[in-house]
């Protein structure tokens, strides 16, 4: 069964993932940008890659779950699913073909717009990410150990992958996540794998290059401390190196000299400070085996020094045996030698006088007779042990009966006295009175009692601790604090609680000191769970080997003490850099300004600092004076709070300049300020006055053209029309077009369906152009010629489209009139054609007849008949042609 080891990053990562991952996808269900990229200027992760995130946050999270049949067989089932999504999606890129995966649940409109080849699909390299991630997860389920450490390994690649695209992020190289045309890893998909492949190799971090940096060896802690320095090395020399090349500081052959320079010395500190730390902990190591060789020879010392004492006890106990009697007798606390049985043997004067007996007649009694009711089975049970030989030495508190029937409190200490075998011959007690203490210590308990509830309850943690740092007490808050119950913690010493890295350079100091106040200061203890936390504590030190100690959480002061750093890092970096000028000012002087606010004055920011002169009467030129001054007394009353307006400034040189500030109130070390910024407006205004002579040249032109120019914005909505355009409109539909009209409002119902195929066209980047007619009331039709291009910006986004409409209707007249006219032409030509093939066969018959004649008269030349034949046909011959030339006549 897959038992995978528990981390609290992994359950942290896991849910992060299906966070983001869930994100993503309201972002593409919902169409918002904003969550598909996160980051707008980057590149947005894919819904299948988010739905793939999801499954795989919802993978890591079952491995934190106690091992069970079917925890197992959901974490087979969820690597299957991302494995086999992540290795069709990549065959798709290696074999060139569609699989149907990429828009199976949402289509990709922007890359579709974008004619992108393969909208919807995954890049390469997160296809082959996810791949490896499902393989690796199924390759843990198995028993192999190599298949577990090739596992591994898969995951490591996946951090090298991801880490490559991290870097093409952050230095500009899009080839390190952008590995083919088809698409790029996104740089939230990339942070995901990074921080999933890390976590995931966590749970078996004895296998890989993970075993490297998780031992507790001092190999592994000098991998974890050499490697991250050499990351934050690579990462800020590099991010240097590049910003020096782009803006061209140095020349390549010095930026690689200089590149090189700085890892050898930054390489040499590292190894420094490596070496003087091995160096600590071997003096350390050497240091603690001469005092335990110190510590050795000392417990030998004691042990023959407590040898030699316990022969002179021996020596002694014969001689204090004789003394005994002697001290029993004039002893200050009572004692009394006791039967088994519990008789009284013998008895001093003293424990006489505690319970007002004489020593005749307690002799006479048993314990039993003078013993409180509530105690007497004590006593018994007592006695019993020591019968059978149990225990050779007792403690009781208990009650006696006084003869006058008062109750007296004593301390009763009792010791077997066992003859040579070993077996008991009676008891020696010592009894104490303690009546007077046990008054105090009710009166004390009382006390002790509300002050323990102003403990348990008090907010702050609240313990004591013995001169060695070992829990005495400790209050409900602490058990809280820290997650240990207050058993657990009676158990423990501070320094286990404290932060083993704060130890090292600031440990704890034991035992009692003379201290006449309280001594308050940070500490940063570790939580039952891991989790270390900032506590500010005050501690006081009593004579009674007690620390009493205040402790209160302090972690969400530090991070607000630590963002309140980072707020002022940010802003004195951010405004240092800025285009913007940034100002803030008390009492109409400055106390900040940036270098561009002191620029645009053309000042140094130490010459308008804390001037003797006043902040308005030093940049602002005489006419807005009152303005600026009005506003800025404003805000220092607290009549307003924000305020933006634009005056005219004056420069260091006399020359003045239009200036836009935009200012609120703040109050700075309890003084009412204004903090703000200024832009330095001179040049949009020149470029906003030749904006609008370029826009009443254009409005002329539009309103001279013959041409009708309208402009409608993706709903077809009107954004702009001219003269033309509203003539147009008025004649054909009887209407007077208002900007923010709807064209289907008024465009022919029979049209407007065809007009809107046309209109999609366009917004697609294609041109159309078309003609249409329009039928007059006179009878006649009226033809314009219509073209629709789209309307883009420089980044060739469509944002709506243009109509452009010219009256052709002469045109068309022209062409139907030429029309008619080549048809009459083509008439002619044809009746031409039918009258000479008539005049051909009429004009066939004399030819014929007079080559016939003409043969024969050379034969006979006088022959008169034949020449009046031939004159005949001639004479037919003229007629046909005269009839002819009359046809064609006709004709014309």
């Amino acid at each position: 069964m897959y038992c995978p080891q528990k981390s609290k990053a992994v359950t942290i990562i896991s849910l992060l993932s299906i966070v983001i991952g869930i994100m993503v996808i309201i972002g593409w269900v919902f169409n918002l940008p904003g969550l598909q990229a996160i980051f707008p200027q980057y590149v947005s992760m894919k819904f299948n890659t988010a739905l793939l995130f999801i499954l795989l946050g919802a993978t890591l999270l079952l491995t934190q779950f106690p091992a069970k049949k079917y925890n197992t067989l959901f974490i087979i089932v969820l690597s299957s699913l991302i494995a086999f999504a992540g290795i069709l999606s990549l065959s798709q890129d290696i074999f060139h073909f569609n699989a149907g995966i990429d828009q199976l649940a949402i289509t990709d409109r922007l890359a579709i717009a974008d004619k992108y080849p393969f909208p919807g699909r995954m890049a390469a390299n997160t296809s082959a990410c996810f791949a490896l991630f499902g393989l690796a997860f199924l390759g843990f389920c198995t028993k192999s150990k190599s298949i577990h450490t090739l596992s591994q390994y898969a995951l490591h690649l996946i951090t090298a992958i991801s880490a490559v695209a991290i870097l093409g992020y952050l230095y500009g190289l899009s080839l390190f996540y952008n590995l083919s045309y088809v698409g790029s890893m996104a740089i939230h998909t990339a942070v995901l794998f990074f921080l999933s492949s890390i976590t995931a190799s966590l749970l078996h971090p004895s296998l890989g290059i993970t075993n490297l940096f998780t031992g507790h060896l001092v190999g592994n802690k000098m991998a974890r401390r050499i490697y991250i320095l050499i990351i934050f090395m690579v990462l800020i020399f590099g991010s240097l190196r590049l910003q020096s090349q782009r803006f061209e500081i140095f020349s390549f052959e010095i930026g690689i000299s200089l590149l090189a320079l700085s890892f050898l010395l930054v390489s040499l500190g590292i190894t420094s400070h490596t070496a003087n730390w091995l160096n600590r902990n071997d003096l350390k190591r050497y240091e603690a085996e001469e005092e335990i060789k110190v510590m050795n020879e000392e417990l030998e010392e004691r042990v023959e020094e407590r040898s030699a004492e316990l022969i002179n006890l021996l020596e002694k106990f014969k001689e204090s045996e004789s003394r005994f009697r002697a001290a029993f007798e004039f002893s200050a606390i009572g004692m009394a030698l006791v039967s088994l049985q519990g008789n009284w043997l013998k008895v001093n004067k003293r424990f006489c006088d505690m319970v007002g007996y004489t020593e005749q007649k307690l002799l006479s009694m048993s314990f039993i007779d003078i013993t409180h009711p509530d105690d007497i089975a004590d006593g018994i049970n007592l006695i019993g042990k020591a019968a059978i030989g149990e225990s050779g030495e007792y403690h009781i508190e208990k009650r006696y009966l006084n003869k006058s029937g008062a109750v007296v409190w004593a301390n009763v200490n009792m010791a077997t006295v066992n003859d040579n075998s070993g077996k008991p011959l009676y008891l020696v007690s010592q009894i104490e009175d303690i009546t007077v203490r046990k008054i105090i210590e009710d009166q004390l308990k009382k006390s002790e009692e509300k002050y323990h509830s102003l403990i348990e309850h008090a907010s702050d943690a609240i313990y004591l601790l013995d001169y060695e740092g070992n829990f005495t007490d400790a209050n409900e808050s602490m058990c809280k604090m820290t997650g240990y119950t207050k058993k657990e913690l009676l158990h423990k010493n501070i320094e286990e609680l404290i932060d083993p890295e704060q130890l090292k350079t600031d440990p704890v100091t034991h035992g009692p000191r003379k201290l006449e106040q309280p001594i308050i200061r940070e500490r940063r203890l570790v939580h039952k769970n891991g989790l270390i936390f900032n506590v500010e504590i005050n501690v006081k030190m009593f004579p009674d080997n007690k620390v009493l100690v205040i402790a209160r959480d302090i972690t969400d002061r530090k991070k607000m003490e630590a963002e309140l750093r980072d707020a002022e890092i940010k802003f004195r970096t951010l405004a240092e850099k800025s285009m913007v000028g940034v100002y803030i000012s008390q009492k109409e002087k400055f106390i900040y300004v940036n270098p561009r606010f002191a620029e645009i004055f053309g000042y140094e920011p130490h010459e308008l600092i804390n001037t003797a002169e006043s902040a308005v009467d030093l940049i602002i030129s005489d006419e807005d004076k009152d303005t600026v001054r009005n506003n800025v007394q404003a805000r220092y009353k607290g009549n307003i709070d924000i305020v933006n307006y634009e005056v005219s400034g004056k420069r260091k040189d006399g020359s003045r300049n239009r200036i836009e500030f935009y200012g609120s109130r703040v109050i700075i070390n309890g003084e009412p300020s204004i903090i703000g910024s200024m832009l330095d407006v001179t040049e949009r205004r020149k470029a906003e006055e030749i904006l609008k002579r370029s826009e009443a040249n254009l409005k002329t032109i539009m309103d001279t053209t013959d041409t009708a120019y309208a402009l409608f914005d993706k709903g077809l909505n009107v954004m702009a029309f001219n003269q033309m355009a509203m003539k147009f409109v008025n004649s054909q539909y009887n209407y007077t077009p208002v900007k923010g009209d709807k064209l289907a409002d008024y465009f022919p119902k029979e049209r407007f369906p065809q007009f809107k195929v046309y209109a999609d066209e366009v917004l697609k980047g294609k041109n159309i152009s078309y003609e249409i007619n329009y039928p007059q009331p006179d009878g006649s039709v009226c033809w314009f010629y219509v073209r629709l291009f789209p309307i883009t910006n420089d980044k060739k986004e469509i944002f709506g489209l243009m109509l452009a409409l010219s009256d052709i209707s002469e045109r068309k007249n022209a062409e139907e009139n030429l029309k008619a006219a080549y048809k009459l032409v083509q008439e002619h030509i044809n009746s031409i054609k039918d009258m000479a093939w008539k005049q051909s066969h009429l004009i066939r018959s004399p030819v014929a007849n007079l080559i016939g004649l003409v043969a024969l008269l050379k034969d006979d030349p006088m022959n008169t008949e034949l020449m009046n034949f031939i004159s005949t046909e001639l004479e037919r011959l003229d007629s046909v042609i005269i009839d002819m030339a009359g046809d064609a006549s006709n004709h014309d």
